[in-house]
């Protein structure tokens, strides 16, 4: 994830104006932000469009919510680059800093995958709709993560790549003699 302009010219800032962005953040911060039953204080402000992460901006420059969240409650320290503000709650109009953790992309995928989010997860069956079962679901590692296979759709592979491979010896038996 590249960084925000906010957070790559935040060093760049004279310690007033920082005062100032800090009080507009805060301002901004608790005016948009309902608290929930549940514990999840929710973004009220502008939402993205199809991803409904909250967002809102300052001067210019534009800051998704949660991260903004993540940096007034931690010392006004943004995070790394390719660092991932993620949500523990998942809900993603959330910004309790209590529900953010901060993590590479690979273990924010991860943490999809194990809280069945993640868009392969959810598919029972395969694109030939064998369902997706444990006697009928194959692991194998493919550039160094696990895929999720069929087995019925992986034998058929195998057995049509030995049919070819039969014919392709076959054939160069039969040309060079």
């Amino acid at each position: 994830m590249l960084r925000s302009k906010l957070a790559r010219d935040w060093p760049k800032f004279s310690r007033k104006q920082r005062e100032q962005f800090k009080k507009t953040m805060w301002d901004r911060f608790t005016y948009y932000r309902r608290v929930e039953e549940s514990g999840c204080w929710i973004w009220t402000g502008p939402i993205s469009g199809s991803r409904g992460y909250g967002h809102t901006s300052f001067h210019h420059y534009e800051c998704i919510a949660h991260r903004l969240s993540w940096f007034i409650h931690n010392g006004y320290r943004w995070p790394r680059p390719n660092i991932h503000v993620a949500h523990t709650c998942d809900v993603r109009a959330c910004v309790n800093p209590s529900h953010l953790f901060l993590a590479t992309c690979s273990e924010n995928v991860l943490d999809c995958v194990a809280k069945k989010r993640h868009v392969d997860t959810k598919k029972t069956h395969c694109r030939h709709g064998h369902q997706y079962s444990a006697e009928n679901t194959y692991f194998w590692m493919c550039r160094g993560r696990a895929v999720r296979c069929c087995r019925i759709c992986h034998i058929r592979v195998k057995r049509a790549y030995v049919q070819r491979r039969k014919l392709k010896e076959q054939q160069c038996k039969s040309s060079s003699a």
